[in-house]
This record gives structure tokens, sequence and C-alpha cells, in this order.
């Protein structure tokens, strides 16, 4: 689905922006074939490098082809958006408005201003994590818990971008900030367990009192699903598969659940499970 309506954009693009261009037929012609490669880049790296969910590429160049797609789908919008006014502007007659909007350099100028927006947001997305703080207030939590500090980490996805070093950054700040239990919501990883060791390792080092507790994401189930099940309890955590646990302070208790991911589905295994992760648990 992703490369399909990819596709259509890239074209949309193709027609509206590159081929308008006043250049040689020699200039148009290899970025037209440019735009539609990152339309389906997703689909050629994992031909030759890996997979759609873990290509296995140096990091400069998945950076790049990231930045290049995300610009691909915003600029695409943009013309869209710009193309729709036109068409407004030419029904209701202003003629002001339709010269305008039909300027020779609008349309590759909103391309421009998408690619520097998608930089900006990969170099965002490939920066640590800044740590957000938020109460939760919880009717009849126990006192002894009142305070209870948990640290939630949410779809790390160690991989050829975000690197060991990247990981262990995460887990040094994570570390400094003193949780009583860690949580981690999915989407740790990207690729198998044979290719990830070094940038997987680091969340070895993740330290609270009440440990670290883990769900799975999408992401993995992709590869190796049983294997890396296995290599998360090998690091320490305790992963929740349709199951709960329980953090005891004194004669008070903290049930934690956690369930599966819905793209389970897919592979023949076990999908979410509420009532089965909560069964056997203390209601209050």
């Amino acid at each position: 689905m992703l490369s399909v309506v990819g596709v259509l954009l890239a074209l949309y693009v193709v027609w509206r922006v590159v081929w308008p261009l006043r250049v040689s037929l020699s200039l148009r012609g290899p970025l037209g074939l440019l735009v539609m490669s990152l339309a389906l880049h997703h689909r050629i790296v994992a031909r030759f490098a890996g997979t759609m969910a873990s290509p296995e590429l140096p990091k400069p160049v998945l950076a790049v082809l990231a930045t290049g797609f995300t610009a691909l789908l915003i600029g695409a919008l943009a013309v869209l958006v710009l193309d729709a006014l036109l068409l407004g502007a030419r029904l209701l007659r202003c003629p002001r408005a339709t010269a305008a909007l039909r300027t020779a350099w609008l349309r590759p100028a909103a391309m421009g201003v998408a690619l520097v927006v998608s930089a900006y947001g990969i170099w965002q997305g490939m920066a640590v994590p800044q740590t957000r703080h938020i109460e939760v207030a919880i009717d009849g939590l126990p006192a002894q818990f009142d305070g209870y500090r948990v640290l939630q980490l949410t779809d790390i996805h160690a991989s050829r971008l975000l690197t060991g070093t990247w990981v262990a950054k995460v887990v040094a700040n994570s570390n400094a900030l003193s949780p009583d239990l860690v949580v981690i919501t999915g989407g740790l990883i990207d690729g198998t367990v044979t290719a990830r060791p070094a940038d997987f390792a680091p969340l070895a080092g993740l330290r609270a009192p009440d440990g670290v507790i883990a769900i799975t994401g999408n992401h993995e189930y992709y590869a190796q699903y049983a294997a890396w099940m296995q290599a998360f309890r090998a690091q320490g955590m305790q992963v929740l598969e349709n199951t709960h646990t329980e953090v005891r302070r004194d004669d008070a208790v903290l049930t934690i659940a956690g369930v599966t991911d819905p793209v389970a589905a897919r592979y023949g295994l076990p999908m979410p499970d509420l009532a089965a992760a909560l069964a056997g648990a203390d209601p209050h």
C-alpha cells in the first residue's frame, strides 16, 4: 500500500513539477527517474540490502533516503493543495489568484521547502529523545506508590540508522532519571538477532529497582519473533505476552499487564488479549 501511494504521488510530482521545468530533457528525465526511485526505494532496498523493515545500508545513506522519501510525500501534498487552490480560483474566476498560482517557480519552491522540512524532521528523529515528565493521578493508588516513578521508552528501533551508540545514550539518560520501574512499549529493534547484537546490547544496561518490563510492538514480528523474545529476556527484561506481573511496596501491590501487538495475526501468533493478561490479577 505504501508503495502504491508513493508511486502515485511521485507520478504527480513528475507531471506537475519536474516535466514543466524549463530545462533540457536530459535533466528532466534523470530527475523524474530519481523521484520515482525515491517512491520505490523501500522495495529496491529490500531486494538488494535487507528488508523493508530493516534496510542494511550505511547510516548516512539511510538518512538521505529517509529525507528524500519524506520530502516527496510532503512536497506532493503541498503541490496538491496548490493545484486545488488553482482549481478553486479558476472556478471562482479570480484572474489575479489564478495567475499567482500558475507562477512557474511556485511548485518547485514548494518541493524545496518540503526538502528542508524533511531534513529537519529526520535530523530530529535521529536525535536522542528529550524526557517528558507527566504526573499521573490514579484513583485508589496505595499510599506506598505515591510518587512512584515509571520511565516509559517506546519505539527505540535499534538499527543501522539508530545504532548502538545512540541506544547507549538513551540508556545513560534513562538511568540518570533514577526511575523505580522501566517499561518498554514495543518497537525495540529493526532486523534480525544476528544483525543487531551491537545495536541492541546497550539496553542490558537499563537500571531500575523494580526492573525492566517490555511488551511487543509490530516490528518485533518482522524478523525472528521467537528469537527476539529470548534475546530480550536474556537482557534481563520481563516480556509480558498477554500476561501480568506485580510490583510490591510492603503490603501494597501494583499490577502491570501487557498485551501483544495486533500484527501478530499475520504470523499466526497470539493476538492481544487483555482478559488473558489480567486473568488472576488482584481486582484492586
